[in-house]
């Protein structure tokens, strides 16, 4: 099984167990984000945020969250993949370049 982040989704074994995208709808034409989903996805980034600061394992991180979240099994996860990387703000962050962002 192989766990996924992107920017607005969350995948577990290739289905999206957080979907965070913009939809659009014919009542809502410009589109529309989930708020649910979207803080959901916030709290996920939050905690690997908060791992990477504390030079912990974000991998790790991730992989608790979603066994806590959705009760995967420990061992049938493989892999843990963040597409994209950390953002180059954390690393600015951790070094004390900037404070807040």
């Amino acid at each position: 099984m192989k766990i996924v982040l992107t920017s607005d989704m969350l995948y577990v074994d290739s289905r999206a167990v957080i979907d965070a995208k913009k939809k659009i709808s014919e009542r809502n034409p410009k589109g529309w984000i989930d708020p649910q989903a979207f803080n959901e996805l916030g709290d996920v980034w939050e905690a690997l945020k908060k791992a990477y600061i504390n030079n912990k394992n974000v991998e790790e991180t991730l992989k608790e969250f979603v066994i806590k979240k959705f009760g995967v099994e420990r061992e049938v996860v493989e892999t843990v993949e963040i597409e994209g990387g950390i953002p180059e703000h954390w690393k600015e962050m951790k070094e004390g370049k900037i404070k807040f962002r």
